[in-house]
């Protein structure tokens, strides 16, 4: 069974074949162009930068993985393929597949900073609190890294900045700037103001 999928990469309207083999080491999304750019019939009907173009994609060809573990939709939020991430979730993309490092794509957004395909994993089930190498979370990448807003949006989708990893470390511990202790400290005051009146209620 084949999924219809619209693709577009970098501004180039394109189709991802589905004999496209990710195994192979040197794989790279920029393959997937396949000369799209000189298909004047495309630019006609559609426009040079249209996402219209529809082509035919197994689910096993989405996720297949290269030799580090990675799926296609990990390579997507690595290179930040707005257009791409959402569309291989509708075909079925696995949101929470861990590569060989137990990196999950969220992990990748949230490291690189990328807060609209953080939104669009988070949106589609991704698991906010999952744990990759070393039991790191997403939560602690972003932290890490100084993205701020990512970090805000993990902590609405309800991220535990308290979970520690594999060394004893936590995001709430390692947030280096004021404006990131702030933001912490004040998701975990609303966390005990939150569970205290749930406890209320019981009574």
């Amino acid at each position: 069974e084949f999924f219809i999928v619209l693709l577009n990469f970098r501004g180039w309207i394109k189709c991802l074949s589905h004999t496209e083999d990710i195994s192979k080491p040197g794989f790279s999304l920029n393959a997937a162009v396949e000369g799209q750019q000189n298909n004047s019939v495309g630019q006609e009907a559609f426009g040079r930068n249209s996402v219209k173009t529809a082509c035919h994609v197994s689910l096993s060809a989405i996720n297949r993985r290269n030799v580090y573990g990675e799926t296609l939709l990990h390579k997507a939020v690595t290179h930040q393929d707005v257009h791409l991430v959402p569309n291989i979730i509708k075909a079925g993309g696995n949101v929470n597949v861990q590569d060989y490092a137990g990196w999950t794509p969220l992990h990748k957004a949230s490291v690189k900073g990328f807060y609209g395909i953080a939104n669009e994993l988070l949106k589609a089930g991704a698991d906010v609190n999952a744990r990759g190498n070393e039991q790191i979370t997403p939560l602690q990448d972003a932290v890490e890294e100084g993205h701020y807003k990512v970090a805000e949006l993990l902590l609405w989708y309800g991220a535990d900045p308290l979970l520690k990893d594999e060394m004893g470390r936590c995001a709430f511990k390692e947030a280096s700037d004021s404006s990131m202790r702030k933001l912490l400290k004040s998701y975990l005051a609303k966390s005990r103001r939150n569970s205290l009146s749930g406890r209320r209620e019981l009574f």
